[in-house]
């Protein structure tokens, strides 16, 4: 199964965007790092916190961070 999905997201047309909601830290237990690093992925990160938005800045430039919070509540 895991070759499959690594197939299908080497392909050409499949859009190279990932949205990491609840990103927290740049690199730390993040799951969007290793798609931006070695497969070229965008990522869209988006948190409720805005304690990392610095070191998203500083490690991870080509990342655009959102500050908010996404949920089915106001």
């Amino acid at each position: 199964m895991c070759t499959s999905f690594f197939n299908l997201i080497s392909q050409d047309w499949f859009p190279k965007i990932f949205i990491d909601i609840g990103c927290n830290h740049p690199t730390k237990h993040n799951n969007s790092y290793f798609f931006e690093k070695y497969l070229g992925f965008r990522v869209v990160a988006i948190d409720a916190l805005n304690s990392h938005r610095d070191e998203w800045a500083t490690t991870r430039p080509n990342s655009d961070f959102v500050c908010t919070a996404v949920g089915d509540r106001t």
